[in-house]
């Protein structure tokens, strides 16, 4: 395992304050609520449009036209936003030939959100109000704007930063709202840059093309969405992206965000990195975090080894019921839809890796072959998502085991009940192997949701269920827990 290394160290974004601005909110007599803005900025930090050096440890900056800045209204708590409550983004206009000079101009009105009438209403500044500007946020044209990673691939052209100022006060002389001072961009992440090999058995070999790409923190320090304005902002997890893009150099690039409570998390944390190529082969490269952690607003480069780890096994899916079978996703996840399918009756057989079950209503699923399930994902092998009160029938045509060590359950029905019974008179055992020791590696919303519950109450009708663990470990991998525990369900006839 390589340490990573920093090789040039950015200062931390600073969007607005590299140079002394004009900025001016102007507020026209005609329109109590419509107010133009103008800020002339210099810039000679990271921005959007970034460019990395062919030397590795050089990186450059420029403005785009694309940019999107949001305003917030911190006291009235209002977002710049259209009488129908979409965001107004403002976008660099005038920008210099070397990119790092621009301005920001547009007009904007605030709404804020009735929740009694369920209308977007219009706010009034006043001059002891202050604001917030967040740079680059995702959610375009939408109400809310948050960070997370739908917009990369791992290429260095799909790599975008985000940043944020916060508590700007602006003094109110007659119409206009003026800040004679500088705003200060606080950078939200790092950028990575990643020279990836791929060995076998400690032999170096050229994998197939990546269909698939999964990235997270063992500690689970790593954020996967962001809300800027939300009381408790952040939401922590993997993040898995289709047809990842990797250079003809091998190179990887990414824009992750890390928030650490103390000091703590960042210890022993491990970055994770898994790439499966078209033939099935999953490969994994680890990197130990820094002391502290990674720092916003750094520039991290170094190597990373894509050690094979296993190759993905396709399960065979056999339909029951009148429905058509359908093919996995690029991602090895099976989708019936809850409008189209709502309600499947299928076989899962044998051995499977990589793959996994979605299903959104009722649904009846028998597992046969004496097969291994294998889902090294942060999901469930079997997830029921369906918002109705029916159940999740599993049913043992024969021993089965689903391992999904990385996640805390390997079969969900998020509402509902779950029941397991065999297809035979005759003893069956699903083993299930999982993270979290309050699920017992099964969850039904109804049922069977606490560590307290009986596992009798998993049992159909004629059937009887009993429960035996076992603590295993450890495991390092893409979970916050380093033990994972294994359970086994013994489905019978009942006297």
């Amino acid at each position: 395992m390589k340490k990573v290394y920093l090789l040039f160290a950015l200062v931390s974004f600073v969007l607005l304050a590299c140079d002394k601005v004009d900025t001016q909110i102007v507020r026209p007599e005609e329109n109590a609520t419509l107010y133009h803005l103008v800020v002339r900025t210099v810039v000679d930090c990271q921005t959007r449009g970034v460019t990395f050096g062919s030397d590795g440890s050089s990186i450059t900056s420029q403005f785009e036209v694309t940019d999107c800045i949001y305003v917030y209204n911190e006291t009235k708590e209002a977002y710049a936003r259209t009488s129908s409550g979409e965001l107004i983004a403002l976008h660099p206009t005038e920008i210099t030939p070397s990119g790092t000079t621009c301005t920001l101009s547009g007009d904007l009105s605030f709404y804020s959100w009735d929740n009694v009438d369920k209308k977007w209403v219009s706010v009034t500044v006043e001059g002891t109000d202050t604001y917030a500007f967040f740079y680059q946020m995702n959610a375009l044209g939408g109400t809310t704007p948050v960070y997370d990673y739908t917009f990369q691939e791992g290429g260095s052209d799909t790599v975008v930063d985000f940043a944020k100022a916060t508590g700007i006060a602006m003094t109110l002389s007659g119409s206009s709202l003026s800040l004679d001072d500088v705003i200060p961009f606080e950078n939200m992440q790092s950028m990575f840059r990643f020279r990836l090999s791929y060995t076998n058995g400690g032999v170096a070999v050229t994998p197939g093309t990546f269909v698939a790409m999964q990235v997270g923190a063992i500690n689970d320090t790593m954020i996967y969405m962001w809300d800027p304005v939300d009381s408790d902002p952040y939401w922590f997890g993997a993040f898995s992206v289709s047809n990842p893009v990797i250079s003809a150099d091998n190179d990887l690039f990414l824009s992750l965000s890390f928030h650490y409570d103390d000091v703590d998390d960042a210890e022993d944390d491990v970055l994770i990195v898994k790439l499966t190529d078209e033939d099935g082969n999953v490969y994994r490269g680890a990197q130990a975090v820094p002391a502290g952690g990674f720092v916003n607003g750094n520039y991290y480069y170094g190597a990373m080894t894509m050690v094979w780890q296993t190759q993905l096994i396709k399960p065979t899916v056999t339909r029951q019921d009148s429905g058509s079978d359908i093919g996995p996703s690029s991602s090895g996840e099976y989708h019936y839809n809850r409008s189209t399918d709502p309600n499947p009756v299928l076989t899962i057989s044998g051995n499977s890796s990589g793959y996994y079950f979605y299903f959104g209503g009722d649904s009846v699923i028998t597992l046969d072959g004496d097969g291994t399930a294998i889902n090294d994902r942060q999901e469930p092998f079997i997830y029921n998502g369906g918002s109705g009160l029916g159940t999740t029938v599993i049913k043992l045509a024969s021993d089965y085991t689903i391992d999904c060590r990385n996640n805390d359950s390997a079969i969900w029905a998020d509402w509902g009940s779950l029941t397991l019974e065999t297809t035979t008179n005759s003893t069956q055992t699903l083993t299930v192997i999982a993270n979290d020791p309050d699920y017992r590696g099964l969850y039904g919303y109804n049922n069977y949701d606490d560590k307290n519950d009986s596992p009798a109450v998993l049992a159909a009708s004629g059937f009887s269920v009993e429960l035996t663990s076992t603590v295993n470990g450890p495991d390092e991998d893409l979970n916050g827990y380093p033990d994972y525990y294994t359970w086994v369900y013994t489905v019978s006839p009942a006297p």
